[in-house]
């Protein structure tokens, strides 16, 4: 298995959760579906950004400074929908709001499939030429172990 792999399934997975929350007919389901949303990005990008980091530190002279500069920009977009994330959750849970939230969840969609197809299209082949088999299957293991870990620790967050 390749760290390409890995990622992109967890792309899939990421994507099918907002495809139900999108479909889901009623708000409590779609709370539900957004709280995984929630708890599976923020996994996804913390074990993204420590297999990106290690990929930065370990490559030395050899990296490409295109590549750095994208893997740089991606944690920063990460952490702005950390940031999108908290605010939906932070609205208060009214009867009224219930149309801002749904927009909301539409718009987190739309940006999250952005910002996937955008790394999958741009960066993850730069990142992954560089990479010997030996690392892709070493960083490939180190993101399942940090998803792992994180899925351990992770406290669950609600509306």
């Amino acid at each position: 298995m390749t760290l390409n792999d890995v990622l992109l399934h967890s792309h899939r997975q990421i994507a099918q959760i907002g495809e139900q929350l999108l479909s889901a007919q009623d708000y409590p389901q779609q709370v539900v579906y957004f709280e995984q949303l929630w708890q599976h990005f923020l996994i996804h990008e913390q074990a993204e950004e420590y297999v990106a980091f290690q990929v930065m530190q370990n490559s030395g002279k050899t990296a490409h400074r295109d590549t750095e500069r994208a893997l740089e920009f991606a944690v920063h977009e990460h952490h702005d929908f950390e940031s999108f994330i908290e605010d939906i959750a932070l609205l208060p849970e009214d009867e009224t709001l219930i149309n801002q939230h749904q927009q909301l969840f539409k718009a987190l969609c739309e940006k999250i499939t952005r910002h996937m197809e955008h790394e999958e299209t741009h960066i993850f082949p730069q990142l992954m030429a560089q990479l010997t088999n030996e690392q892709h299957e070493q960083l490939a293991s180190a993101y399942i172990d940090k998803c792992r870990e994180l899925n351990k620790t992770q406290t669950k967050r609600v509306i």
